[in-house]
This record gives C-alpha cells, structure tokens and sequence, in this order.
C-alpha cells in the first residue's frame, strides 16, 4: 500500500463557548490546548489536540447562525465523532461523541 500524498491536518467541532469546550477537551479528555489567538469581534481561533507535538487537531468554532447552534452536539449523529489511541498500555483510549463537547 502507497502512503498517502495528504494527511488530516484538523476537524472542526462546533460549541456554545470557547472557554467551556477548552474546559471539556482539556481537562475532561486529557487533550492540549495547542492554539488560541484572538481574531477580534469575539472569535477566536482555538485547536486542540490529544499530541501537542502535531499531528490532526479539533478547531473549536463558536456557532454563529441558529443553524449552526441546532448542529451543536448532533454533529455526527449518534456515532463517535473520534477515537484516540492510548500512547502507553496504562492509558485507556479516549472516545468522544459531538453530544459530550
């Protein structure tokens, strides 16, 4: 099998508060804040990652239609929206659907 020619690089993952998402992904699923720069008029740009070292992050996107804030939690259905491996047998994998961000 050929290595791909493109990689994940991020996925976005809409939430009510930039703040309490980084609280959630952070402190609740042991992920790294790995970028948060302001961008003005209330929006930031927020990635989060399980390896702050690279490789794919979550953007948190504050939604700003009412669309977008009825997608909230519903993202990916039912389903997983993710999985994590663990990075040494003591750890356990860590599983995230949109309904818990």
């Amino acid at each position: 099998m050929s290595s791909p020619t493109s990689r994940l690089h991020g996925v976005t993952v809409l939430v009510d508060d930039y703040d309490e998402a980084i609280a959630h992904f952070v402190g609740d699923l042991g992920f790294h804040l790995v970028e948060d720069t302001n961008l003005g008029g209330g929006k930031r740009w927020v990635r989060v990652a399980p390896d702050p070292e690279g490789g794919p992050a979550l953007l948190l996107a504050v939604a700003s239609t009412a669309e977008q804030r009825a997608a909230i939690g519903r993202q990916v259905d039912a389903l997983a929206s993710f999985f994590t491996r663990p990075t040494s047998r003591l750890s356990t994998p860590a599983l995230c659907s949109a309904a818990s961000a």
